[in-house]
């Protein structure tokens, strides 16, 4: 049986074996006492569940008080295991006869070894192979059982389910169905059941479509539904208005009874009339208000109706109808909006849950109608469908449709069917938009594209002017036209033409009819049409006849004057400058090198051969051409086309025919329909061809070379009239490409590049939009051409051409184009693929002037603003041409902007210019591109993989069929979307030049503006080769592996080549960059997996690439990045012997009953053995031919346990490198196994959002292994929302290029090779280091500590903090959020930052998937606590710090360690053991400061004390309100100021009590020693409460920053404010300290100095040298930074005597090895070098 849930309470049960749509539907609830009530067939019965379905006797319900038992099945004869495992053992053979309760078979699950038994008697037959995998229910083996009725299995029904056979059926009888308002109730709640998710059976949804209509053209449907809301309010409301309320709704119900065709609509807007009326009259404010609120309901209710535009009855529900609608659409958008965009759907579930922590069933809501996509999908296409209807109603667009024929809102229902929408004449259409936008939007998913594709169509129609106002404003400018004459009339045409650019071709043939009366006002409608078709010519001599209808014109091409620059072959255009002086020379020499040849001045041909050079119009040629109007095609033959031919001086013989073939142009335009509606364009052109074929003799007297028909359509779905081009150089055959395309627009198309590689078909479009020409062109690669390129894709792709007349190129104007062009794309959402291109041709005015660097500007800005849009649109290519003048007295050029985005992350813009190259070849003159060197970006280029250049090629050049690496691209992305190894080098130089425009914006700010290197990123591949052997030598000599590593023949060098090339699936290179820290540059290593060689599988050979890139990384103390996209250890199989081996079975003839081994024949054992692929054995009993096999050892590389070595081999490079130098990784994709290990290894961790876990086994695996579906993602195992709160992913980053440009400003903090100078950044401009400190914490008030950091904004106040304005940059944000980490500049010097958070955070620990009974688990976690994950995040950050060579900043606000058995068990006594650790290896200065109101007690002192390493650390807190001590002061109170002491100091400071203590010592009596002591016991109870705030403020003195300092735990108590200019030359100091100490240390490391006696040593030159104050930090600096060279000299000094001491502890060893020493030294010395060191001698040893 299927059930399905089809509401909330609702439920749809069928049988799956039943051949019918039968269903039952049932209600149920859930009842107090764990009972059901079920409503089934109109009956409700009480259900309840007495027996779990698992329990020994099977599921037992009570229905009705009836018991009802479901046995469960038994069946002994099926062998089966419920869990996964492998079958290790079978106990007993086939056939064997086994007792009940005997073990018949061993399996393994989970490392554990179980016993299978029998539990009937039987005999066993075998179905499964010992080794065999199972899976829960498989079966095993068959049971014969002994007595066969011991099995009970239920029957199956195989019949149909009905809740009531005796119900009639349901009727048809409009006087039977439900009222309106109850169909359409019914039917919007039944959609919206789908929209929530639940399955409606086919037909209930069908019929809730077909009801909806039903009650939408019911003119009943709005006094019902008023109705039903105004009987509730019967009694409650002012009788009179109700009685007159009750008539209206009465009397219309008659009307509706009695006679209902051509009704009115109901008067609903008389109601909340009425009751606003009567609502006046009511003179008390609360009676008013309560009457309002009685009321609201019945307003709404009618307010639908009221608000109604239709003038009928029908319909007269559309606005209700719509608002229903517009809900349904708008809880679409509630549910997709957090699933779209490619958001991972546990991504999106994980932020579901943190927005709605209250709320967890309105996330079961969500997710629940998500699971439905596809049918929520449908639903909203057809909501969108029947609303774009309405709108294009309401735009009249068209008015084909009788206006009373009602549409059927259906499935299915094409959109283009101009049918009447059941939501037309609704008056809020306009509401829709939002929705639509928002829809919109959408993306990721196909479905999510689909639906978003259909509503930006619908918007875009919504954008576009309509044709009546388009046609109004044609008139209007005829109106004004005809009032003018000559010059002004021309110049007024060419000013709208050029000015507005309004589209015209959908109503150009309506208005030459509708100016038949106006012969002024054609010509002009004319004058106009050809200006804007002819732009790119000169028009002239425009003449209309009107006894011919017809108008004849002369035009020449823009380009006659001037010709192409001509430069010679080789020469380089590097910059706009060459170009400008070329191009100025070149007009300045006047006609003496004038070149008559202009690609621009050629006109496509019909087919690919014809396109190219042919047919040629001479640039100079004056035309004639003529547009006629005709009324039918019958006037062709009746003498009409002889008389237009009369207007061509060629057919008068006024003028010769031209030398180059035809020249002229005729234009024929047919208004009124011509063809019946359905007739294809293939018959249309057949009958035109046929029609002018009497004429081809007249044509060549005119000296036509081609005719164009204009015709009206017949089709409803546009009015954009067809066009059909016939030429004379094919014999007057059409020209198919360029179908529906003006002729004299069609060359500036450029097809030719296009049909040289690809068979292009027309796609059509309604419109061009917002007035650009844009043709859209589906073109599938020819089979020739795909044979020169056999991987090239065979699927057809898009290219689109836009043509525009721009009046002025400015970044809005463009972008206008560009939009449209992509609107257009849209509009052809079905027809969409991936290798899109797009070509924009603007047809500017050539005597403009432009800046060619503005225009690449432009280009460019308005690539990245649509970024998104154009990968949506799969646009591999945008191409822009122009042709203007670039500097006053040059001549026109024309320039190409060829701009990509292969990686979807880096732009690349090459700019060309169109010119003559002459000396190519023998003495050829080739047009061709010429590469802009300035403006191509070419330093980018070079690091982008596969960059094609045309710089050099002809214009000509074909479109390919493929780019460099787009294969390559494509596979990573599918496999784990990432980037292309080879792509990496431009993510880089893309995230520097990010970096310096980010650091430039902030230098302006301030008036210190930077400028940026012309290149910044340089990088040289690391190949591994042969020592001795180059890359050049043959493929055998150059072929290496694992052995010559190990046997040390292998050497890594820096070499440039090109893309591509590398044989290992691991990539390494030497990264140069220019960064603002280091404007020289800086160099690290980068390595990567080729993701798309072997799926990006570790192998011995990519392990030792792996291994000697990071070797020479260690070598040189470079820093070492790995970016991390794999597969884990490569796994293989040897694929000879899989081809080979044969397998014994243990019957011949029943193979299914098991095998024995697998062997080999003779011959293959022969030829296998002598490769040493395989080990045998000989089976005894066996063929003397078969060879069992019992080692495979294969002849490939890496099949197996070898690269286990490997990896062991980088893992343990990884971890030494981490310990040398700076180590990072930047997992950009999956990566699984020892790339996951390499991860952890290399520590820091960068990791992107998406698509990019780190695991050890894939989830599909663990499932197979759990024998259930657990496990939906890899995420799941490893993803950020798991290694960012467990501390493994320091930085998480949104995209590729986020995550390069966080590797580069984490680079920003790290010295360039390890030891080095710390890179101090330039801060002039962005902050000043000598400024106070403007955040002040608050006694008692919690913050945010990164306040202390960074500042921030208090109120509305920026309020400074102690590091430079916005340096700080946390890592490990999402792990123990009790502690703070990340990296800071103080004064521009990068320095690593730990400060304590003092709020209360939660820890979150996630439910496992893979165990039921796990559950979140959400830990508070108090401030200023150290708990064991915090700990272990502050070790982990002080030993990142240490490998980065930063100094340490730690603002301490501990209370101590969280001590409970929980925290215990989570080892933090380890991990706070593990912060001592960290800094005792610490090398670079170490501050502990104690902030303002902050503390630090026990042994959260204890792990940070200064005494811990002395040699690097100091400790400091802030001046008056710093606390340090053992326990907190409530405490030590409690502890050492006991009651007992406070009553002994009250009696001695309280006056009273000394009174009284003196009374109560005097002789009294009893009774009065009583009564004083009462008193005493009296005021000690007064002032107790007083006294125990004395006894805290006591032992808080005892903590104060000034004891600290006199007992010597503190250096200095220093005030906050004061804090940042205190330690910015603290810092300074320190590290020019540790600068030259170091120095002392390493040469003097015998004597076993250590850096404080080096730094005594240092302190002693320092006072030597009449210096004094050792503790001024700016004194010593200045000191030190002038006495480089003294100190340089002591230097020299110490290294003397260290050498000395050294040269005689080893002659003391050995005098003569000393003596030999100093032979090889003087034998390794030049000539004059030797002579100077022998007279050194004789003088040192007086000889």
């Amino acid at each position: 049986m299927t059930c399905v849930r089809s509401g909330a309470n609702e439920f749809s049960v069928s049988t799956t074996s039943s051949t019918s749509s039968a269903y039952i539907s049932l209600n149920i609830r859930s009842l107090a006492d764990g009972g059901f009530l079920c409503s089934l067939g109109g009956r409700s019965h009480v259900v309840y569940v007495t027996a779990p379905v698992d329990g020994p006797s099977g599921m037992r319900l009570s229905i009705a008080g009836q018991n009802v038992n479901f046995t469960p099945d038994y069946d002994p004869s099926n062998l089966s295991t419920d869990v996964a495992g492998k079958l290790v053992k079978q106990l007993v053979p086939d056939g064997t006869h086994l007792n009940k309760g005997d073990a018949y078979a061993e399996i393994e699950v989970m490392k554990m070894f179980l016993p299978l038994k029998v539990e009937e008697s039987g005999t066993v037959a075998w179905s499964a192979n010992e080794g065999a995998a199972l899976s829960p229910g498989q079966s095993l083996a068959h049971l014969t059982l002994d007595n066969p009725d011991a099995v009970k299995t239920a029957e199956i029904f195989t019949g149909d389910l009905n809740a009531d056979p005796d119900a009639p059926p349901t009727s048809d009888d409009p006087k039977k169905r439900p009222r309106a308002h109850i169909l359409l109730k019914d039917a919007v709640a039944s959609l919206s059941r789908v929209m929530s998710g639940f399955i409606i059976p086919t037909d209930s949804l069908n019929q809730a479509l077909t009801d909806l209509n039903r009650a939408v053209v019911d003119p009943s449907l709005s006094v019902y539904e008023i109705d039903d809301q105004l009987s509730v309010l019967a009694g409650r409301m002012d009788a009179k208005l109700y009685s007159y309320l009750t008539t209206l709704i009465e009397d219309y119900k008659i009307k509706v009874a009695t006679a209902p065709a051509n009704l009115a609509p109901f008067p609903a807007h008389e109601i909340p009339q009425k009751m606003e009326e009567h609502a006046l009259t009511l003179a008390d404010p609360a009676e008013r208000t309560a009457f309002i609120a009685l009321t609201t309901p019945l307003r709404e209710t009618s307010l639908p109706y009221a608000r109604q535009s239709s003038k009928s009855a029908l319909n007269s529900g559309s606005e209700r109808v719509l608002l229903a609608l517009l809900t349904l659409l708008r809880d679409f958008i509630e549910v997709e909006s957090n699933f779209c965009d490619n958001v991972a759907y546990a991504d999106a579930v994980d932020a579901l849950r943190r927005n709605h922590t209250e709320d967890l069933p309105y996330v079961l809501r969500i997710c629940r109608a998500h699971s439905q996509l596809c049918e929520t999908s449908k639903l909203s296409a057809m909501l969108i469908e029947v609303i774009g209807g309405a709108a294009i109603s309401a735009k009249q667009v068209d008015d084909v449709a009788p206006p009373t024929s009602p549409t059927r809102l259906s499935r299915g229902v094409s959109a283009t069917e101009r049918k009447r929408s059941v939501v037309e004449g609704a008056h809020s259409l306009f509401a829709a938009v939002p929705c639509l936008s928002e829809i919109g939007k959408m993306g990721g998913s196909a479905i999510h594209c689909s639906l978003a594709a259909q509503a930006r169509k619908l918007l875009l129609q919504e954008t576009i002017p309509s044709a009546e106002q388009r046609t109004s404003r044609l008139s209007a400018v005829l109106n004004k036209a005809t009032l003018m004459k000559g010059d002004d009339r021309l110049r007024a045409i060419r000013d709208f033409v050029k000015g507005e650019n309004m589209p015209m071709m959908d109503v150009f043939l309506d208005m030459l009819t509708s100016t038949a009366s106006s012969t002024d006002a054609k010509a002009i409608l004319l004058q106009i049409y050809l200006e804007k078709v002819y732009r790119p010519y000169l028009l002239s001599d425009f003449a209309y006849d009107s006894s011919k209808s017809a108008c004849s014109w002369e035009f020449q091409a823009k380009t006659t004057k001037h010709d192409w620059p001509t430069i010679n072959a080789g020469s380089k255009v590097d910059s706009v400058g060459d170009l400008t002086q070329l191009l100025s020379r070149y007009a300045r020499a006047g006609g003496n090198e004038r070149r008559h040849m202009n690609p621009a001045e050629r006109e496509s041909e019909s087919d690919s051969a014809g396109f190219g050079e042919a047919s040629r119009v001479p640039a100079a040629t004056t035309r004639v051409g003529a547009f006629a109007e005709l009324s039918s095609l019958s006037q062709l033959e009746a003498g009409f086309l002889e008389k237009v031919l009369l207007l061509f001086p060629q057919y008068t013989k006024a003028k010769p025919r031209s030398l180059s073939g035809p020249i002229n142009a005729l234009h024929l335009a047919i208004p009124s329909p011509t063809f019946s509606a359905g007739t294809t364009d293939e018959a249309i052109s057949a009958q035109l061809a046929a029609l002018l074929q009497p004429f081809h003799e007249h044509f060549g007297k005119a000296d036509i070379r081609r005719v164009t028909f204009i015709l009206g359509r017949m089709d409803n779905n546009t009015r954009v009239p067809s066009i059909f081009t016939f030429r004379a150089r094919t014999e007057f055959a059409e020209d198919a490409v360029l179908r529906h395309i003006e002729p004299s627009l069609s060359y500036n198309l450029e097809l030719s590049r296009i049909a040289k590689n690809f068979k292009i078909k027309p796609i059509n479009t309604e419109q061009s939009l917002a007035g650009a020409n844009v043709y859209l062109y589906q073109a599938t690669p020819k089979q020739s051409s795909l044979a020169q390129d056999p991987k090239a894709s065979k699927s057809p792709r898009l290219f689109v051409r836009s043509l525009v007349l721009l009046p002025d190129l400015t970044t809005a104007s463009y972008e206008r184009v560009f939009v449209d062009s992509l609107n257009a794309m849209d509009a052809a959402a079905g027809n969409l693929t991936k290798d899109n291109h797009l070509f924009i041709n603007l047809l500017s005015d050539e005597s403009a002037n432009l800046d060619a660097t503005i225009l690449e500007q432009i280009v460019s800005t308005i690539m990245n603003r649509h970024q998104k849009r154009l990968l949506r649109l799969g646009v591999e290519e945008v191409e822009t041409k122009i042709t203007a003048k670039w500097s006053p007295d040059s001549m026109p050029v024309s320039l190409r902007l060829v701009a990509s985005n292969p990686t979807g992350l880096v732009l690349q813009v090459s700019v060309y210019a169109e010119i003559v190259e002459t000396g190519a070849g023998s003495n050829a003159e080739v047009a061709v591109f010429k590469a802009i060197e300035e403006l191509s970006k070419l330093s980018k280029k070079r690091l982008v993989a596969g960059s094609d250049s045309l710089s050099g090629k002809s214009v000509d050049t074909p479109y390919p069929l493929t780019r460099p690496f787009t294969t390559q691209r494509r596979l990573a992305a599918a496999m784990t979307d990432t980037v292309y190894v080879y792509d990496l080098p431009s993510l880089f130089d893309s995230a520097v030049e990010a970096q310096w425009s980010a650091y430039n914006d902030e230098k302006k700010v301030g008036g210190f503006a930077v400028s940026k290197p012309l290149v910044c990123t340089t990088v040289a591949e690391l190949v591994v080769r042969k020592r001795g052997v180059r890359s050049s030598s043959s493929s055998a000599n150059t072929k290496w592996t694992m052995a010559d590593y190990l046997n040390g023949n292998l050497e890594v060098v820096e070499t440039q080549r090109e893309a591509g090339l590398n044989d290992v699936g691991m990539v390494g290179w030497v990264v140069t960059l220019k960064t603002p820290e280091f404007p020289a540059g800086r160099q690290f290593v980068l390595i990567s997996n080729d993701i798309t060689k072997s799926a990006g599988s570790f192998g011995t050979r990519e392990d030792i690439v792996f291994k000697m890139a990071s070797e020479h990384a260690r070598k040189h103390k470079l820093p070492r990045l790995y970016c991390a996209a794999n597969s884990g250890a490569r796994i293989g199989m040897a694929e000879g012997v899989k081809k080979c081996f044969k397998v014994a079975f243990k019957d011949e003839d029943k193979p299914e009953s098991g095998f024995k081994y697998l062997y080999l024949d003779q011959k293959d054992h022969d030829a296998l053995k002598a490769q040493g692929a395989v080990i045998c054995a000989q089976e005894e009993g066996s063929d003397q031919d078969k060879h069992k096999i019992t080692d495979v050892i294969g002849t490939e590389e890496d099949l197996g346990v070898e690269n286990l070595k490997g990896s062991g081999l980088i893992a343990g490079e990884t971890s030494v490198a981490y310990n040398d130098i700076f180590t990072l990784t930047v997992v950009l994709g999956r990566t699984v196994g020892i790339g996951a290990y390499l991860v952890r290894l290399g520590q820091r961790t960068i990791q992107k959002k998406s698509t990019s876990p780190i695991i050890l086994t894939g989830y599909q695996a663990l499932n197979k292994l759990m024998g259930c579906e657990v496990y939906s993602t890899n995420d799941q195992l490893g993803g950020p929302q798991i290694m960012g709160p467990n501390g493994v992913s320091h930085l998480l980053a949104n995209n590729h290029f986020d995550a390069v440009l966080q590797a580069l400003q984490w680079l920003s903090f790290v010295p360039a090779q390890r030891g080095g100078e710390l890179p101090v950044s330039d801060i002039r401009g962005i902050d000043t280091p000598l400024r106070k400190i403007e955040f002040h914490p608050q006694a008692g008030v919690s913050y945010d500590p990164r306040m202390l950091l960074a500042g921030g904004y208090v109120g509305q106040k920026w309020e400074s903090g102690f590091f430079d304005k916005n340096s700080f940059v946390e890592t490990l944000a999402g792990w123990a959020k009790t502690v703070v980490v990340g990296r800071a500049r103080l004064g521009g010097i990068p320095m690593g930052v730990i400060v304590t958070e003092n709020r209360t955070v939660e820890a979150i620990v996630p439910a496992d998937p893979g165990n039921n009974k796990s559950s979140e688990v959400v830990k508070q976690q108090a401030g200023g606590v150290w708990f064991p994950d915090s700990a272990h995040k502050t070790a982990t950050a002080i030993r990142d710090f240490n490998g980065e060579d930063l100094p340490i900043m730690i603002f301490a606000n501990w209370r101590g360690f969280s001590g409970g058995q929980q925290d215990m068990f989570d080892e933090v006594l380890k991990f706070g053991a593990q912060i001592v650790d960290a800094l005792v290896s610490s090398k670079q200065p170490v501050f502990v400061y104690i902030p303002p109101h902050a503390e630090l007690r026990g042994g959260a002192w204890v792990v940070v004390d200064a005494t811990i390493n002395a040699e690097v650390m100091e400790f400091y807190a802030a001046e008056g309100s710093s606390r340090g001590g053992v326990l907190e002061a409530n405490g030590a109170a409690s502890i050492k100021f006991r009651h007992k002491d406070l009553i002994k100091t009250m009696h001695r400071l309280d006056k009273v009590l000394v009174k009284l203590d003196s009374k109560l010592s005097e002789r009294i009596s009893d009774a009065e020693r009583a009564d004083v002591a009462k008193q005493i016991a009296s005021r000690e109870a007064v002032l107790l409460p007083v006294y125990d705030q004395v006894a805290v403020q006591f032992a808080d003195l005892h903590d104060t920053p000034g004891r600290m300092k006199e007992k010597g735990v503190i250096r200095e108590a220093v005030k906050w404010a004061d804090a940042r200019v205190y330690f910015y030359h603290r810092v300074q100091r320190r590290l020019a300290e540790f600068s030259v100490r170091n120095r002392i240390c390493a040469i003097d490391a015998e004597t076993g100095l250590t850096p404080v006696g080096a730094s005594k040593m240092l302190e002693k030159w320092f006072k030597g040298a009449g210096m004094k104050d050792w503790d001024d930090d700016k004194i010593v600096l200045q000191w030190l930074s002038e006495n480089t060279h003294e100190i340089g000299k002591r230097l020299d000094k110490l290294r003397q005597d260290s050498v000395a001491r050294a040269v005689k502890r080893l002659a003391g060893q050995s005098s003569v090895g000393v003596l030999t020493g100093l032979k090889q030294v003087m034998e390794s010395m030049g000539s004059d070098e030797r002579e100077t060191f022998e007279k050194d001698l004789q003088v040192l040893l007086d000889l």
